[in-house]
């Protein structure tokens, strides 16, 4: 069994400075309290909650995204959340510059190979 909306509220309110700091973002202290005491909103409200959290009605409401991709190992999942961070916070050139190397490496299989030997030969 997943989990109730309100603990779905609660989880996705901790990026957003917790349950009820929504409130001073639009949302009505009513719908607010009502998540809380585990009722289910309107359709219309339900969708507001989710907008101003950045989740769709249907991960608020299951907990589960359709869209998200399960990560292998810690490694993927330090990675993936560095590149999210470069992505979110640093400038068009770094951006442009990770997207061109991703797509070479795409294009490229041996290319990994080819910086793995570079990098060998560098360091001698």
């Amino acid at each position: 069994m997943g989990k109730s909306l309100k603990d779905n509220y609660i989880e996705f309110s901790k990026n957003h400075g917790g349950t009820h700091a929504l409130i001073s973002k639009g949302i009505k202290k009513g719908i607010v309290n009502s998540i809380m005491r585990g009722s289910i909103p309107k359709a219309n409200e339900l969708y507001e909650v989710a907008k101003v959290l950045g989740v769709t009605v249907e991960e608020l409401l299951t907990g589960d995204n359709p869209d998200v991709v399960l990560l292998q190992d810690k490694d993927e999942k330090e990675y993936v959340e560095k590149l999210l961070r470069i992505f979110r916070e640093k400038q068009d050139k770094t951006i442009v510059a990770i997207k061109q190397n991703i797509e070479a490496f795409l294009d490229n299989p041996d290319k990994e190979k080819d910086i793995k030997k570079n990098i060998k030969h560098s360091g001698q």
